[in-house]
Protein backbone atom coordinates (compact mmCIF):
# COMPACT_ATOMS: atom_id res chain seq x y z
CA UNK A 1 0.00 0.00 0.00
CA UNK A 2 1.19 3.53 -0.77
CA UNK A 3 2.07 5.75 2.12
CA UNK A 4 -0.50 8.34 2.94
CA UNK A 5 0.26 11.57 1.16
CA UNK A 6 -0.05 14.85 3.08
CA UNK A 7 -3.20 16.83 2.54
CA UNK A 8 -2.98 19.87 0.33
CA UNK A 9 -4.18 23.25 1.63
CA UNK A 10 -7.26 22.91 -0.58
CA UNK A 11 -8.34 19.53 0.87
CA UNK A 12 -7.72 20.83 4.41
CA UNK A 13 -9.89 23.87 3.72
CA UNK A 14 -12.67 21.64 2.34
CA UNK A 15 -12.42 19.32 5.35
CA UNK A 16 -12.65 22.24 7.83
CA UNK A 17 -15.56 23.79 5.98
CA UNK A 18 -17.41 20.47 5.92
CA UNK A 19 -16.77 19.92 9.65
CA UNK A 20 -17.99 23.43 10.43
CA UNK A 21 -21.16 22.80 8.44
CA UNK A 22 -21.83 19.56 10.34
CA UNK A 23 -21.27 21.22 13.72
CA UNK A 24 -23.55 24.11 12.79
CA UNK A 25 -26.33 21.79 11.66
CA UNK A 26 -25.96 19.66 14.78
CA UNK A 27 -26.14 22.75 16.98
CA UNK A 28 -29.28 24.05 15.31
CA UNK A 29 -30.95 20.64 15.46
CA UNK A 30 -30.25 20.15 19.16
CA UNK A 31 -31.44 23.60 20.22
CA UNK A 32 -34.56 24.30 18.19
CA UNK A 33 -37.00 22.69 15.80
CA UNK A 34 -39.57 24.30 13.56
CA UNK A 35 -42.74 22.81 15.04
CA UNK A 36 -45.22 25.16 13.45
CA UNK A 37 -46.13 26.80 16.80
CA UNK A 38 -44.39 28.48 19.72
CA UNK A 39 -44.14 26.35 22.85
CA UNK A 40 -43.43 28.62 25.84
CA UNK A 41 -41.51 27.22 28.83
CA UNK A 42 -43.72 26.18 31.84
CA UNK A 43 -44.41 28.92 34.45
CA UNK A 44 -45.09 28.72 38.22
CA UNK A 45 -48.84 28.85 37.59
CA UNK A 46 -48.51 25.86 35.28
CA UNK A 47 -46.64 23.95 37.96
CA UNK A 48 -49.28 24.81 40.60
CA UNK A 49 -52.06 23.79 38.26
CA UNK A 50 -50.27 20.50 37.61
CA UNK A 51 -50.04 19.79 41.37
CA UNK A 52 -53.79 20.49 41.80
CA UNK A 53 -54.65 18.14 38.96
CA UNK A 54 -52.59 15.36 40.50
CA UNK A 55 -54.35 15.86 43.88
CA UNK A 56 -57.75 15.52 42.20
CA UNK A 57 -56.63 12.33 40.46
CA UNK A 58 -55.45 10.82 43.75
CA UNK A 59 -58.75 11.79 45.46
CA UNK A 60 -60.77 10.03 42.74
CA UNK A 61 -58.61 6.91 43.02
CA UNK A 62 -59.23 6.83 46.80
CA UNK A 63 -63.07 6.53 46.43
CA UNK A 64 -64.72 3.11 47.18
CA UNK A 65 -64.71 0.69 44.23
CA UNK A 66 -68.35 -0.48 44.91
CA UNK A 67 -69.74 2.86 43.97
CA UNK A 68 -67.76 2.85 40.79
CA UNK A 69 -69.15 -0.59 39.83
CA UNK A 70 -72.73 0.51 40.41
CA UNK A 71 -72.25 3.53 38.20
CA UNK A 72 -70.89 1.38 35.37
CA UNK A 73 -74.49 0.18 34.57
CA UNK A 74 -75.49 2.06 31.48
CA UNK A 75 -78.52 4.26 32.11
CA UNK A 76 -80.89 5.34 29.37
CA UNK A 77 -80.16 8.71 27.85
CA UNK A 78 -82.26 11.60 29.23
CA UNK A 79 -85.39 12.71 27.38
CA UNK A 80 -85.93 9.18 25.98
CA UNK A 81 -89.58 8.41 24.99
CA UNK A 82 -91.63 5.49 26.34
CA UNK A 83 -91.53 3.69 23.02
CA UNK A 84 -87.73 3.82 23.06
CA UNK A 85 -87.71 2.36 26.57
CA UNK A 86 -89.96 -0.55 25.48
CA UNK A 87 -87.85 -1.25 22.42
CA UNK A 88 -84.73 -1.32 24.53
CA UNK A 89 -86.30 -3.73 27.04
CA UNK A 90 -87.51 -6.04 24.28
CA UNK A 91 -84.06 -6.18 22.67
CA UNK A 92 -82.50 -6.90 26.02
CA UNK A 93 -84.90 -9.79 26.66
CA UNK A 94 -84.24 -11.33 23.22
CA UNK A 95 -80.48 -11.20 23.70
CA UNK A 96 -80.55 -12.67 27.18
CA UNK A 97 -83.26 -15.29 26.42
CA UNK A 98 -85.41 -14.50 29.53
CA UNK A 99 -88.85 -15.90 30.59
CA UNK A 100 -91.71 -14.45 32.58
CA UNK A 101 -90.32 -15.94 35.81
CA UNK A 102 -88.39 -13.34 37.72
CA UNK A 103 -86.15 -15.88 39.33
CA UNK A 104 -85.13 -17.54 36.10
CA UNK A 105 -84.55 -14.12 34.57
CA UNK A 106 -82.12 -13.21 37.34
CA UNK A 107 -80.44 -16.54 37.11
CA UNK A 108 -79.88 -16.46 33.36
CA UNK A 109 -78.90 -12.82 33.46
CA UNK A 110 -76.30 -13.63 36.07
CA UNK A 111 -75.08 -16.64 34.04
CA UNK A 112 -74.73 -14.83 30.70
CA UNK A 113 -73.36 -11.60 32.18
CA UNK A 114 -69.88 -10.94 30.64
CA UNK A 115 -66.89 -10.40 32.88
CA UNK A 116 -66.27 -6.82 33.81
CA UNK A 117 -62.96 -5.27 32.68
CA UNK A 118 -61.01 -2.83 34.78
CA UNK A 119 -60.33 0.48 33.03
CA UNK A 120 -58.35 3.60 33.91
CA UNK A 121 -58.10 7.10 32.51
CA UNK A 122 -55.04 9.42 32.32
CA UNK A 123 -55.81 13.11 32.47
CA UNK A 124 -53.20 15.65 31.28
CA UNK A 125 -53.36 19.38 31.39
CA UNK A 126 -52.79 21.39 28.21
CA UNK A 127 -49.37 22.80 29.28
CA UNK A 128 -48.13 19.33 30.18
CA UNK A 129 -49.38 17.95 26.85
CA UNK A 130 -47.65 20.73 24.91
CA UNK A 131 -44.41 20.16 26.84
CA UNK A 132 -44.49 16.45 26.00
CA UNK A 133 -45.08 17.22 22.32
CA UNK A 134 -42.09 19.57 22.28
CA UNK A 135 -39.83 17.01 23.94
CA UNK A 136 -40.90 14.22 21.56
CA UNK A 137 -40.44 16.51 18.54
CA UNK A 138 -36.96 17.53 19.66
CA UNK A 139 -35.91 13.94 20.26
CA UNK A 140 -37.29 12.86 16.87
CA UNK A 141 -35.66 15.76 15.06
CA UNK A 142 -32.32 15.10 16.71
CA UNK A 143 -32.50 11.45 15.71
CA UNK A 144 -33.30 12.35 12.10
CA UNK A 145 -30.51 14.93 11.95
CA UNK A 146 -28.07 12.45 13.47
CA UNK A 147 -28.96 9.90 10.82
CA UNK A 148 -28.53 12.49 8.06
CA UNK A 149 -25.15 13.59 9.39
CA UNK A 150 -24.02 10.03 9.90
CA UNK A 151 -25.01 9.10 6.34
CA UNK A 152 -23.29 12.19 4.90
CA UNK A 153 -20.11 11.58 6.83
CA UNK A 154 -20.13 7.92 5.87
CA UNK A 155 -20.60 8.77 2.19
CA UNK A 156 -17.77 11.30 2.30
CA UNK A 157 -15.53 8.80 4.09
CA UNK A 158 -16.28 6.07 1.54
CA UNK A 159 -15.58 8.49 -1.30
CA UNK A 160 -12.28 9.51 0.27
CA UNK A 161 -11.24 5.92 0.85
CA UNK A 162 -12.06 4.91 -2.70
CA UNK A 163 -10.10 7.86 -4.05
CA UNK A 164 -7.08 7.25 -1.87
CA UNK A 165 -6.94 3.48 -2.40
CA UNK A 166 -6.87 3.50 -6.20
CA UNK A 167 -3.65 4.64 -7.87
CA UNK A 168 -3.39 6.13 -11.36
CA UNK A 169 -0.15 5.46 -13.21
CA UNK A 170 0.81 6.78 -16.66
CA UNK A 171 3.08 4.51 -18.71
CA UNK A 172 4.68 6.51 -21.50
CA UNK A 173 5.92 4.99 -24.77
CA UNK A 174 9.55 3.83 -24.66
CA UNK A 175 9.63 3.14 -20.92
CA UNK A 176 11.69 0.07 -20.01
CA UNK A 177 10.63 -2.66 -17.62
CA UNK A 178 13.03 -1.23 -15.04
CA UNK A 179 11.61 2.30 -15.28
CA UNK A 180 8.05 0.95 -15.12
CA UNK A 181 8.85 -1.16 -12.06
CA UNK A 182 10.50 1.82 -10.37
CA UNK A 183 7.48 4.02 -11.14
CA UNK A 184 5.09 1.40 -9.74
CA UNK A 185 7.16 1.21 -6.55
CA UNK A 186 7.12 5.01 -6.17
CA UNK A 187 3.33 5.03 -6.58
CA UNK A 188 2.87 2.19 -4.08
CA UNK A 189 1.50 -0.34 -6.57
CA UNK A 190 4.34 -2.81 -5.90
CA UNK A 191 6.49 -3.05 -2.79
CA UNK A 192 9.80 -3.90 -4.50
CA UNK A 193 10.73 -2.68 -7.99
CA UNK A 194 13.56 -5.19 -8.42
CA UNK A 195 11.34 -8.16 -7.57
CA UNK A 196 8.64 -7.01 -10.03
CA UNK A 197 11.21 -6.32 -12.75
CA UNK A 198 12.62 -9.82 -12.25
CA UNK A 199 9.10 -11.25 -12.47
CA UNK A 200 8.57 -9.55 -15.84
CA UNK A 201 11.88 -10.84 -17.17
CA UNK A 202 11.33 -14.44 -16.05
CA UNK A 203 7.88 -14.54 -17.63
CA UNK A 204 9.02 -12.91 -20.87
CA UNK A 205 6.89 -9.79 -20.38
CA UNK A 206 9.62 -7.19 -20.01
CA UNK A 207 9.26 -5.97 -23.61
CA UNK A 208 5.48 -6.30 -23.91
CA UNK A 209 4.41 -3.39 -21.69
CA UNK A 210 1.80 -1.19 -23.39
CA UNK A 211 1.74 2.60 -22.87
CA UNK A 212 -1.37 4.16 -21.40
CA UNK A 213 -3.00 5.36 -18.18
CA UNK A 214 -3.83 2.61 -15.68
CA UNK A 215 -5.87 2.54 -12.47
CA UNK A 216 -4.49 -0.01 -9.98
CA UNK A 217 -6.42 -1.21 -6.96
CA UNK A 218 -4.43 -1.95 -3.77
CA UNK A 219 -2.81 -5.31 -3.00
CA UNK A 220 -2.77 -6.66 -6.56
CA UNK A 221 -0.55 -9.64 -7.31
CA UNK A 222 2.40 -9.34 -9.68
CA UNK A 223 0.63 -11.62 -12.14
CA UNK A 224 -2.46 -9.40 -12.32
CA UNK A 225 -0.42 -6.19 -12.60
CA UNK A 226 1.66 -7.68 -15.38
CA UNK A 227 -1.42 -8.91 -17.27
CA UNK A 228 -2.92 -5.42 -17.07
CA UNK A 229 0.25 -3.87 -18.46
CA UNK A 230 0.38 -6.35 -21.33
CA UNK A 231 -3.02 -5.30 -22.73
CA UNK A 232 -3.90 -1.68 -23.43
CA UNK A 233 -7.59 -2.51 -22.96
CA UNK A 234 -7.00 -2.55 -19.20
CA UNK A 235 -5.90 1.08 -19.32
CA UNK A 236 -8.28 3.91 -18.51
CA UNK A 237 -7.40 5.58 -21.76
CA UNK A 238 -4.84 5.20 -24.48
CA UNK A 239 -3.94 8.88 -24.14
CA UNK A 240 -0.71 9.84 -22.37
CA UNK A 241 0.53 12.95 -20.61
CA UNK A 242 3.14 15.05 -22.39
CA UNK A 243 4.77 17.92 -20.51
CA UNK A 244 5.91 21.05 -22.33
CA UNK A 245 8.19 22.84 -19.88
CA UNK A 246 7.95 26.65 -19.62
CA UNK A 247 10.48 28.36 -21.84
CA UNK A 248 11.05 25.35 -24.11
CA UNK A 249 11.52 26.29 -27.74
CA UNK A 250 9.65 24.57 -30.55
CA UNK A 251 12.85 22.75 -31.54
CA UNK A 252 13.34 21.50 -27.99
CA UNK A 253 9.77 20.21 -27.92
CA UNK A 254 10.27 18.54 -31.30
CA UNK A 255 13.44 16.82 -30.08
CA UNK A 256 11.71 15.56 -26.92
CA UNK A 257 8.86 14.06 -28.93
CA UNK A 258 11.34 12.29 -31.19
CA UNK A 259 13.38 10.95 -28.25
CA UNK A 260 10.26 9.36 -26.77
CA UNK A 261 9.21 7.85 -30.07
CA UNK A 262 6.01 9.88 -30.17
CA UNK A 263 6.75 11.68 -33.44
CA UNK A 264 9.39 11.85 -36.13
CA UNK A 265 12.07 14.51 -35.94
CA UNK A 266 10.86 17.77 -37.49
CA UNK A 267 7.23 16.67 -37.51
CA UNK A 268 6.21 19.00 -34.68
CA UNK A 269 8.01 21.97 -36.31
CA UNK A 270 6.06 21.32 -39.48
CA UNK A 271 2.80 21.04 -37.54
CA UNK A 272 3.28 24.37 -35.73
CA UNK A 273 4.05 26.03 -39.06
CA UNK A 274 0.79 24.77 -40.52
CA UNK A 275 -1.21 25.92 -37.49
CA UNK A 276 0.40 29.39 -37.61
CA UNK A 277 -0.35 29.71 -41.34
CA UNK A 278 -3.97 28.55 -41.02
CA UNK A 279 -4.64 30.97 -38.14
CA UNK A 280 -2.76 33.94 -39.54
CA UNK A 281 -0.16 34.18 -36.77
CA UNK A 282 2.72 36.63 -37.43
CA UNK A 283 5.26 34.10 -36.12
CA UNK A 284 5.28 30.68 -34.45
CA UNK A 285 7.71 30.84 -31.51
CA UNK A 286 5.86 32.18 -28.48
CA UNK A 287 2.31 31.49 -29.70
CA UNK A 288 2.23 27.96 -28.22
CA UNK A 289 1.60 27.71 -24.46
CA UNK A 290 3.60 25.47 -22.15
CA UNK A 291 1.81 23.00 -19.87
CA UNK A 292 0.73 19.37 -19.55
CA UNK A 293 -1.29 17.91 -22.43
CA UNK A 294 -3.12 14.60 -22.90
CA UNK A 295 -2.40 13.25 -26.38
CA UNK A 296 -2.95 10.08 -28.38
CA UNK A 297 0.34 8.31 -29.19
CA UNK A 298 -0.36 7.88 -32.91
CA UNK A 299 0.65 9.39 -36.24
CA UNK A 300 -1.48 12.51 -35.63
CA UNK A 301 0.11 13.37 -32.29
CA UNK A 302 2.37 16.20 -33.53
CA UNK A 303 -0.52 18.08 -35.15
CA UNK A 304 -2.84 17.38 -32.21
CA UNK A 305 -0.26 18.72 -29.74
CA UNK A 306 0.43 21.84 -31.82
CA UNK A 307 -3.28 22.59 -32.10
CA UNK A 308 -3.89 22.05 -28.38
CA UNK A 309 -0.97 24.32 -27.39
CA UNK A 310 -2.13 27.13 -29.68
CA UNK A 311 -5.71 26.83 -28.41
CA UNK A 312 -4.42 27.01 -24.83
CA UNK A 313 -2.40 30.13 -25.65
CA UNK A 314 -5.47 31.87 -27.12
CA UNK A 315 -7.50 30.98 -24.02
CA UNK A 316 -4.76 32.40 -21.77
CA UNK A 317 -4.61 35.68 -23.74
CA UNK A 318 -8.34 36.31 -24.00
CA UNK A 319 -8.91 37.75 -20.48
CA UNK A 320 -6.15 40.35 -20.99
CA UNK A 321 -7.15 41.80 -24.37
CA UNK A 322 -8.86 44.79 -22.74
CA UNK A 323 -5.54 45.81 -21.11
CA UNK A 324 -3.66 46.22 -24.40
CA UNK A 325 -4.86 49.80 -24.82
CA UNK A 326 -3.44 50.77 -21.41
CA UNK A 327 -0.08 49.11 -22.12
CA UNK A 328 0.30 50.81 -25.49
CA UNK A 329 1.63 47.63 -27.17
CA UNK A 330 0.30 45.09 -29.64
CA UNK A 331 -0.78 41.59 -28.73
CA UNK A 332 2.22 40.06 -30.50
CA UNK A 333 4.70 42.40 -28.74
CA UNK A 334 3.20 41.63 -25.33
CA UNK A 335 3.45 37.92 -26.06
CA UNK A 336 7.13 38.36 -27.02
CA UNK A 337 7.71 40.13 -23.69
CA UNK A 338 6.03 37.22 -21.88
CA UNK A 339 8.33 34.81 -23.72
CA UNK A 340 11.41 36.85 -22.72
CA UNK A 341 10.29 36.98 -19.08
CA UNK A 342 9.75 33.19 -19.09
CA UNK A 343 13.31 32.65 -20.35
CA UNK A 344 14.77 34.99 -17.75
CA UNK A 345 13.23 33.35 -14.68
CA UNK A 346 10.99 30.56 -13.45
CA UNK A 347 10.23 32.38 -10.18
CA UNK A 348 6.72 33.79 -10.43
CA UNK A 349 7.50 36.45 -7.81
CA UNK A 350 10.19 37.95 -10.08
CA UNK A 351 8.24 37.99 -13.35
CA UNK A 352 6.22 41.21 -13.01
CA UNK A 353 9.35 43.16 -11.93
CA UNK A 354 11.34 41.89 -14.93
CA UNK A 355 8.44 42.72 -17.24
CA UNK A 356 8.46 46.29 -15.90
CA UNK A 357 12.22 46.60 -16.55
CA UNK A 358 11.57 45.67 -20.20
CA UNK A 359 8.77 48.24 -20.49
CA UNK A 360 10.94 50.92 -18.82
CA UNK A 361 13.77 50.32 -21.27
CA UNK A 362 11.46 50.33 -24.28
CA UNK A 363 9.93 53.64 -23.19
CA UNK A 364 13.41 55.13 -22.63
CA UNK A 365 14.53 53.94 -26.10
CA UNK A 366 17.21 51.73 -24.53
CA UNK A 367 18.25 48.26 -25.72
CA UNK A 368 16.58 45.75 -23.43
CA UNK A 369 19.86 43.82 -23.17
CA UNK A 370 18.42 40.33 -22.56
CA UNK A 371 20.96 37.68 -23.59
CA UNK A 372 18.33 34.92 -23.75
CA UNK A 373 17.17 36.42 -27.04
CA UNK A 374 20.64 36.19 -28.58
CA UNK A 375 21.04 32.63 -27.31
CA UNK A 376 17.79 31.77 -29.05
CA UNK A 377 18.94 33.41 -32.28
CA UNK A 378 22.27 31.55 -32.20
CA UNK A 379 20.86 28.33 -30.65
CA UNK A 380 23.70 28.56 -28.14
CA UNK A 381 22.30 27.75 -24.70
CA UNK A 382 25.28 26.21 -22.90
CA UNK A 383 28.36 28.21 -23.92
CA UNK A 384 29.63 31.76 -23.50
CA UNK A 385 29.28 34.31 -26.31
CA UNK A 386 32.19 35.39 -28.44
CA UNK A 387 33.10 39.06 -28.85
CA UNK A 388 32.04 38.86 -32.47
CA UNK A 389 28.56 37.54 -31.51
CA UNK A 390 28.07 40.27 -28.92
CA UNK A 391 28.96 42.95 -31.47
CA UNK A 392 26.89 41.46 -34.28
CA UNK A 393 23.76 43.01 -35.79
CA UNK A 394 21.81 39.79 -35.25
CA UNK A 395 18.11 40.78 -34.87
CA UNK A 396 18.08 38.82 -31.60
CA UNK A 397 21.12 40.67 -30.20
CA UNK A 398 19.30 42.82 -27.65
CA UNK A 399 22.55 44.49 -26.53
CA UNK A 400 22.89 46.26 -29.84
CA UNK A 401 19.42 46.26 -31.42
CA UNK A 402 16.76 48.41 -29.85
CA UNK A 403 13.20 47.25 -29.48
CA UNK A 404 11.93 43.66 -29.25
CA UNK A 405 13.21 40.58 -31.10
CA UNK A 406 11.20 39.52 -34.18
CA UNK A 407 9.64 36.50 -32.38
CA UNK A 408 9.35 34.98 -28.98
CA UNK A 409 12.21 32.94 -27.59
CA UNK A 410 10.30 30.04 -26.03
CA UNK A 411 6.93 28.78 -24.86
CA UNK A 412 5.44 31.19 -22.31
CA UNK A 413 3.39 30.02 -19.36
CA UNK A 414 0.26 31.52 -17.79
CA UNK A 415 2.33 33.28 -15.10
CA UNK A 416 4.65 35.03 -17.56
CA UNK A 417 1.66 36.12 -19.69
CA UNK A 418 0.05 37.60 -16.60
CA UNK A 419 3.28 39.43 -15.76
CA UNK A 420 3.58 40.87 -19.28
CA UNK A 421 0.03 42.23 -19.13
CA UNK A 422 0.28 43.32 -15.46
CA UNK A 423 3.83 44.61 -14.86
CA UNK A 424 4.70 46.02 -11.45
CA UNK A 425 5.25 49.72 -10.80
CA UNK A 426 8.92 50.75 -10.32
CA UNK A 427 11.74 52.78 -11.90
CA UNK A 428 14.36 50.04 -12.25
CA UNK A 429 16.28 49.60 -15.50
CA UNK A 430 18.82 46.93 -14.55
CA UNK A 431 18.85 43.59 -12.76
CA UNK A 432 21.13 40.61 -12.17
CA UNK A 433 20.70 37.13 -10.71
CA UNK A 434 23.24 36.03 -8.12
CA UNK A 435 24.65 32.52 -7.85
CA UNK A 436 21.68 31.39 -5.72
CA UNK A 437 19.06 32.71 -8.15
CA UNK A 438 18.11 35.80 -6.15
CA UNK A 439 17.42 38.90 -8.22
CA UNK A 440 18.85 42.37 -7.57
CA UNK A 441 17.52 45.50 -9.28
CA UNK A 442 19.06 48.94 -9.85
CA UNK A 443 17.77 52.23 -11.19
CA UNK A 444 21.12 53.45 -12.54
CA UNK A 445 24.05 51.84 -14.29
CA UNK A 446 26.32 52.72 -11.37
CA UNK A 447 23.98 50.87 -9.02
CA UNK A 448 24.00 47.96 -11.45
CA UNK A 449 27.80 47.82 -11.33
CA UNK A 450 27.70 47.86 -7.54
CA UNK A 451 25.33 44.88 -7.56
CA UNK A 452 27.66 43.01 -9.89
CA UNK A 453 30.64 43.69 -7.65
CA UNK A 454 28.69 42.74 -4.55
CA UNK A 455 26.85 39.61 -5.69
CA UNK A 456 28.83 38.20 -8.63
CA UNK A 457 32.51 38.98 -7.98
Amino acid sequence: MAAKRPHTQHSLAESKAREHKYDELSRKTSTQMDLGFDAKPPSRDDAKHLVDERKKERAQEAKPKAKTVQRKTKAPAPHTSTASKKTTRTQTRKKSGTTNTKGSKRKKTTKKQPAKKNSFTIQLSLPVFIGMVVIIALLGGSLIAWKILDTTRTSALVKEIRTSESTTVVIEPGMTARSVAKLLEEEGVVSDAKVFERYLEVNGNATRIQPGTYLFAPNLTHALIASMLMEADYGITSRIQFVVFPGFTLHEIDARLASKGLAKEGEFIEATGKVAQERGLPFTEGWFLSGTYMVEPDETMAMALATAMQDACNDALRPYLIELEQLGTTLSDTLIIASLVQRETNEVSQMSDIAKVIFNRLQADMPIGIDAALRYGLNAWDRPFTEEELDSSNPYNMRRVKGLPPTGVGAPGPASIDAAFSPSDHNWYYYIHDTEGHIHFAETYEGHLENIAKFLE
